[in-house]
């Protein structure tokens, strides 16, 4: 396995995988080393399915979010190695740099989109 530089996650990030560009985002508060990975393809209708988005042949990003955003809620921080107030910073971060049409899978539970979170998510509309 070859080693990847913080080059790899510049600009419009690396093609790692034939047709899927991938992009990385720092987003500690869950736990320090907590990351957000953003892929950009086209998607099969199933992974629309996956977030409760109508299937679209054009190119979509897809954000892995691990336990730092969930559908109506956000990663605990009060278990070793969170911290509320780096939380907040992350999603004010993500609320100024996340593109509305993004779909969203969080680590457990429901797909949604980011869209849908900015509009629903207490989390994220009170920070």
């Amino acid at each position: 396995m070859r080693e990847l530089g913080a080059a790899h996650f510049a600009g419009g990030g690396a093609e790692l995988v034939p047709g899927i560009s991938v992009r990385a985002l720092p987003a500690p508060g869950h736990t320090a080393g907590s990351t957000v990975y953003f892929l950009s393809a086209s998607w099969p209708a199933d992974v629309a399915g996956w977030v409760g988005a109508a299937p679209s042949g054009e190119p979509r990003t897809l954000a892995l979010m691990g336990d730092v955003v969930f559908r109506g809620s956000i990663g605990r921080t009060d278990l070793p190695g969170g911290d509320p107030d780096v939380m907040g910073w992350t999603l004010r971060t993500l609320r100024q740099v996340v593109d509305p049409a993004t779909w969203v899978l969080p680590g457990h539970g429901p797909g949604t989109t980011w869209a849908h979170e900015l509009a629903t998510n207490p989390f994220l509309a009170t920070r």
